[in-house]
């Protein structure tokens, strides 16, 4: 029998992307719920709303913004792809299903390995020069490598 403040809609999902199932809710949520069921300030689900990232579904005759099962869906993907580190133009890529996830996760997969080849780079360099005994020659050279400041020292 199901909860008579449910109606009738307790186990029933909907499916936001390919993998994303969210359970559906009755009720529309202010944005403060949204927050505090989400854990993202109240002031970013604004912003993301004002941007068109989360639309708001409603708003009560008191002007406060509303928030259906869809946009609690939509919010949660949001706020996984922000953590990993992708900008809003890729989330938003995302949601209009001009680009999948795994499009987006690959291109920033490749963008977190150039900026971690970066500082590798550097402190391999780095150990190097700390040895000494290098000849002016060595020296240039190693300055020459990509993403490698100049060594102290030299002009």
């Amino acid at each position: 029998m199901p909860n008579p403040g449910s109606h009738g809609l307790r186990g029933l999902t909907f499916q936001l992307l390919e993998g994303f199932r969210v359970p559906l809710m009755a009720a529309l949520l202010t944005i403060g719920q949204l927050a505090r069921r989400s854990g993202v300030p109240a002031r970013t689900i604004r912003f993301w709303s004002d941007t068109g990232v989360l639309p708001e579904i409603d708003r009560s005759p008191s002007g406060y913004r509303r928030y259906d099962a869809a946009a609690v869906a939509r919010l949660d993907l949001v706020r996984t792809l922000r953590e990993l580190g992708m900008g809003l133009e890729d989330v938003r890529e995302v949601l209009l299903r001009r680009r999948t996830v795994d499009e987006v996760a690959t291109a920033h997969v490749r963008a977190i390995d150039d900026h971690i080849r970066s500082p590798r780079v550097q402190r391999a360099v780095c150990t190097l020069l700390a040895r000494g005994g290098h000849t002016e020659k060595e020296t240039a050279l190693m300055n020459d490598l990509p993403g490698c400041p100049p060594p102290s020292g030299s002009a």
